[in-house]
Parts: C-alpha cells; sequence; structure tokens
C-alpha cells in the first residue's frame, strides 16, 4: 500500500511540470483534469488495499477458527476473536466451530454451550443439531442425542447413512435396539459403499438383542470387507461365547491377538473375555481350590533367600495374552 503511494506522489510531480507557454490555458486545464484522476485513482487503490487486507486477516482468523480438530487451541483462539467483533453472519459459525474444539479437548459441556449458541443464532443448518447430537451420545444422553440427530434429519433434503447410523448408535445406547437396528439398516441401505464399520455396529446391535445367527452374518461380511480389523473378531468371539461355542470364540480371541499383538487394551477385554469363559459356575465349586501362597514378609523381594516371583494365572491358561 505504501509503495502506491509512493507512486502516486511521483505521478503528481510528473504532471506538474511546466506546459509549453504558447498555451498555457488548455495546458493548465489537461494538467488539472490528470491530476484528479491520478490522485482519484491512487485513493481508490489505498482504500482496496485496506479493505483487502482487512479481509485476509478476517480470513486468516477464520481458517484458524476451522482448525477445531486439528489445532483446538489455535481454533478456540480465532472463534472467540471474531467472536470479540461486532455481531455478525459469522458468529453462529464461530460459536459452532468453538464448540468442536472444546470437544477435541474433551470438555463437553462447553462443547454443547457454543454449539447450542449457534443453534440459536442460525437453526436451519442440519449439521449443528448432527454435531450436537453426536456430543450428546458421547455424554450418554441419548434422549437429547435421538432428538437432535432426528431434528438433522428432518432438516436435510437429502437422507443421508451417516445421520441413521449415528442415531442408531444413540437408540443402542439407550437399550432401544429394535430402533438401533431398524437406523443401522437404513444407514446401510443409503450407503453407496459397503463399509465394514456399519455391519460391524449392526452386528453388535444384533448380538445385544440375541439375534446371534443375525449378527454373525454381519461379522462375516465386516471381516471380507476388513480382514485385518482385529476388533470384529474381538466381537465376533463374543457373540461365539454368548450362543456357547468356546472353542470357535477363543479361535476368534487368539487371531485378534496375532493381527495386533501390541495392542495392550484389545489383550485386556480378551483377557476378561476368555476368564468368563473359563470361570465355573457359581454353584458348581471348583475340584480343587487351589493353595494359598504364604505371606511375604515386608521387604522381602525375589532373589536369594526370597519367593521366586510366578508367572501370571491368565499368562498360565492363556500364553498369548502374555507372549
Amino acid at each position: 500500500m505504501m509503495v502506491l503511494a509512493v507512486q502516486a506522489s511521483r505521478d503528481v510531480d510528473l504532471i506538474s511540470f511546466q506546459a509549453p507557454d504558447e498555451e498555457p490555458a488548455v495546458n493548465h486545464a489537461f494538467t488539472t483534469i490528470s491530476l484528479m484522476r491520478k490522485v482519484a485513482g491512487a485513493a481508490f487503490v489505498i482504500v482496496n488495499l485496506t479493505a483487502m487486507g482487512t479481509a485476509l486477516a478476517q480470513d486468516r482468523t477464520w481458517k484458524e477458527c476451522e482448525l477445531a480438530e486439528h489445532d483446538p487451541e489455535r481454533s478456540l483462539a480465532a472463534c472467540s476473536r471474531l467472536l470479540s467483533r461486532p455481531s455478525t453472519r459469522v458468529h453462529a459459525a464461530a460459536f459452532h466451530n468453538r464448540g468442536l474444539a472444546w470437544a477435541a479437548k474433551e470438555n463437553l459441556d462447553q462443547a454443547v454451550s457454543d454449539i447450542s449458541q449457534g443453534i440459536q443464532l442460525d437453526p436451519q443448518r442440519a449439521y449443528r443439531w448432527q454435531e450436537r447430537g453426536e456430543i450428546y451420545t458421547r455424554q450418554g444422553k441419548y434422549l437429547q442425542a435421538i432428538a437432535d440427530i432426528t431434528e438433522a434429519i428432518r432438516l436435510d433434503q437429502i437422507p443421508r447413512a451417516f445421520r441413521f447410523h449415528t442415531r442408531a448408535e444413540a437408540y443402542r445406547g439407550l437399550g432401544d435396539l429394535t430402533r438401533a437396528i431398524a437406523d443401522f439398516d437404513e444407514a446401510i441401505r443409503l450407503d453407496p459403499v459397503a463399509r465394514s464399520f456399519r455391519f460391524h455396529d449392526r452386528g453388535n446391535a444384533l448380538r445385544d438383542a440375541s439375534q446371534y445367527d443375525r449378527a454373525l452374518v454381519d461379522y462375516e461380511t465386516a471381516e471380507k470387507l476388513a480382514p485385518t480389523d482385529a476388533w470384529i473378531l474381538l466381537d465376533r468371539g463374543r457373540t461365539y461365547a454368548k450362543m456357547g461355542r468356546s472353542d470357535a470364540a477363543k479361535n476368534d480371541f487368539n487371531t485378534a491377538i496375532v493381527l495386533e499383538p501390541s495392542n495392550a487394551e484389545l489383550r485386556r477385554y480378551i483377557g476378561v473375555e476368555l476368564a468368563a469363559l473359563t470361570s465355573p459356575s457359581p454353584s458348581i465349586p471348583p475340584l480343587r481350590q487351589p493353595p494359598v501362597p504364604p505371606q511375604q514378609p515386608p521387604g522381602a523381594g525375589p532373589g536369594p533367600g526370597g519367593p521366586v516371583p510366578e508367572t501370571p494365572e491368565a499368562c498360565k491358561k492363556f500364553p498369548m495374552l502374555c507372549s
């Protein structure tokens, strides 16, 4: 902007050069008109550049406000700057994005508060209701989640698979498995691409509803679509366990660990499932009570004079968990 202003000043100096003496009046008139045009042009450029600079600064701030999931701290700061300005059309979006940033930081109450502000300012956007509904699901507030996602479905002119899928998750959390399965059915019908997680999640709902055979069909489909997903095998193994098919369950658990041998969370879940498979019924006492290990004196440890540490019981029963 400064360079253009200097250039305009130079143009004025050039225009003020004295014209020939024989045509002073005409030359003066042309000089004055040209000068006015140059000054006006320079002023127009300066004003426009000032406006562009402001717009670019706002655009940068807006782009940072949109970084909710990738850089929530920058997003919070940028959205707050936008909200500190006089009320504008971007306030609803700024509240929404700041809410998503709070959600990325696991501050779900503040996330709901900000997204609710966005909904108050602009209630006709389906995605605002959708996002708040998904956060309600994360909070375990399933009735509110269902209401919000239902409103998102109503506002959206196009039926979308992900909306029905997320509402199905809320119905499943609520324990309404009939509606959950119906929404999973609709999500699978609407999605032009077969996605493993849709079949996996519907399989879980079917298992919860004791529809084990249908659940197994969905797990088979999901496994074909994602053959390296160990969590599908975990859930299918759980289904086999509920059906009393212990060997099939153990086989799935073992294969899951082979797929993800370093996944501690997966091993923990499988350990729980295997313990449940092998634990005796409360009404049937075990054939032999395990010996009670001797009390270790305070300060005693492994080594000479101390007890030799034993292999954990779970590792003895299921070496795959500790290998």
